[in-house]
């Protein structure tokens, strides 16, 4: 397993080179100036425009694109995680700190949801398979697949806010500082997350559990007299799980990458919010460096579920 470790860490920096290049390229082909949207007013008056130009040098965005690439990459490197904001000159470890819990809290709030949620609705559905408990779990999780999560939380606040006249409060606080307050800003966004993640995760585990109770030794533990409750327990789940296991680790990318829409909708000011807020005022080394840390992020979560496949299978071998 040492040497799986190893050799997935090596593969990171490649993968997060490329990265890094897609993102400061695509950034550099977004329309507008971020100098001009900073000084504001009329940039048609040849003054204007002399302020924009200085400005631009100032903030070294006139130098050739390679030169701003290794400035942001050593930054990023070398513990300042980017830079600072062009904007407001706020630096990004700032930033990231005050950010990056809330986002983390969200994805954790959801992910401990989905988790005590959908294992149990997906084992009820396929032992009752094809009874109305089964029915009614395929159609709350076909819906939370179909139906956008932004959508979702718009028809929250506009329906929260007609009929009990309540809406989220304006502040965000942390759960150790107001608890009540924390509580009613992320509960509508953490169920709108946990919602959508665990719809797919219940869909798998029903059809990966009826999958193992097809399997012989699963009819052979219940010849013996096992109840079903030991059989699916003891026998069946521990096997069912391993798709269910991979499948999250793709959804939590999907997760943490959800934050982005339902954090600006509530007014979170987690890493989606910032990344949003930056886009506004082409704030390019906020975007790129909170957009790489979405990346390293989900590198670590994958690396994470594959080494968890050892602990729920001890026959898998790491090569």
């Amino acid at each position: 397993m040492q040497q799986y470790l190893v050799r997935r860490l090596v593969l990171f920096v490649p993968t997060l080179f490329v990265a890094s290049v897609a993102i400061f390229i695509v950034m550099r082909l977004l329309p507008g100036d971020v100098a001009q949207l900073i000084l504001g007013g009329d940039a048609s008056s040849p003054s204007a425009q002399q302020q924009i130009e200085t400005y631009r040098q100032a903030l070294g965005l006139n130098d050739p694109y390679p030169v701003q690439y290794a400035r942001w990459a050593f930054s990023m490197l070398n513990g300042s995680f980017g830079g600072e904001s062009l904007v407001d000159r706020e630096s990004l470890a700032a930033i990231i700190g005050r950010r990056l819990p809330v986002t983390l809290q969200l994805a954790v709030y959801a992910m401990i949801i989905s988790a005590i949620v959908s294992i149990p609705l997906g084992i009820l559905a396929a032992v009752h398979q094809d009874r109305w408990v089964d029915y009614l779990v395929r159609v709350v999780t076909i819906a939370g697949n179909a139906v956008p999560n932004f959508w979702i939380a718009l028809l929250v606040l506009l329906g929260l806010s007609l009929w009990f006249v309540w809406t989220p409060p304006v502040f965000y606080k942390n759960l150790w500082d107001d608890p009540s307050t924390h509580v009613q800003k992320v509960v509508w966004p953490t169920l709108i997350l946990a919602w959508g993640f665990s719809a797919n995760i219940t869909r798998v585990t029903r059809a990966s559990m009826l999958e193992v109770l097809r399997q012989d030794y699963v009819r052979t533990a219940r010849a013996k007299g096992l109840t079903d409750r030991v059989v699916v327990a003891r026998h069946a789940l521990k096997n069912a799980l391993m798709p269910v296991i991979t499948l999250s680790g793709l959804q939590l990318a999907g997760l943490l990458g959800g934050t982005v829409v339902l954090e600006t909708i509530f007014g979170l000011p987690g890493i989606g919010q910032g990344i949003v807020l930056a886009a506004t005022t082409r704030d390019y080394p906020v975007i790129q460096s909170l957009v790489m840390l979405l990346v390293l992020m989900m590198l670590g979560l994958n690396l994470v579920i594959d080494l968890c496949y050892g602990i729920i299978d001890p026959r898998l071998s790491y090569r």
